[in-house]
């Protein structure tokens, strides 16, 4: 996965990339779906809720530029993949997934881990989860249509980041005091969240 997918493709923080290789993604999968662990692809679960592909994910960790004292929220950790390598690279990490055995296994695989930095809550995933605000970092695993404005006054006033997916583009939000700036890099596509699908306005 490092070698032939994410080294050729640009991932080259080198913390990253060794939280990648530290971490067993495959754990982080029923067994009938392990053997796709390290495929190019989203992994998709009977809920419908799914793992970003590799590269998809690698690249929003990297344009985040996480630092060691960072505090992340990680919204739609399914089974705490990536709640496991953000809390590989920074302080503190809280997951959070709207469905309760989504929860457990996620929280089961991290004391696997031995994750001592990181827990997961179940939460409406458009509303984040106040209780333990500001981030310096939010992260949407999986691809949004809108972002609630409650969800991004939970970002840090000091150069918070929310990173995510916004129709075909990396999305990259940062806060300083009141003021957000967004960003669109590179072209990436992901399974939608419903939860951040636009409302449509009514017409007569």
């Amino acid at each position: 996965m490092i070698k032939s997918q994410l080294r050729p493709s640009g991932i080259t923080n080198e913390r990253l990339l060794s939280a990648l290789k530290e971490i067993p993604r495959e754990i982080f999968l029923p067994s009938e779906l392990q053997y796709r662990a390290y495929q190019d692809q989203e992994i998709i679960f009977e809920n419908g809720r799914f793992l970003l592909n590799p590269l998809s994910f690698a690249n929003l960790i990297q344009t985040s530029e996480l630092k060691p004292h960072d505090r992340i929220l990680d919204i739609g950790c399914t089974t705490g993949y990536s709640t496991a390598v953000l809390s590989f690279l920074t302080h503190t990490v809280i997951g959070t997934e709207n469905d309760d055995t989504m929860v457990e296994m996620a929280t089961k695989n991290l004391a696997t881990l031995g994750s001592t930095n990181a827990r997961v809550y179940r939460s409406d995933l458009k509303l984040g989860y106040p209780d333990e605000e500001p981030y310096d970092v939010i992260f949407i695993h999986g691809a949004v249509e809108t972002i609630p404005e409650g969800l991004l006054c939970q970002l840090s006033e000091e150069g918070g980041r929310l990173v995510t997916i916004q129709g075909t583009s990396e999305l990259l939000i940062s806060r300083f005091e009141n003021k957000y700036s967004k960003t669109s890099l590179g072209n990436m596509i992901a399974s939608p969240l419903p939860e951040f699908k636009r409302e449509k306005s009514f017409k007569f």
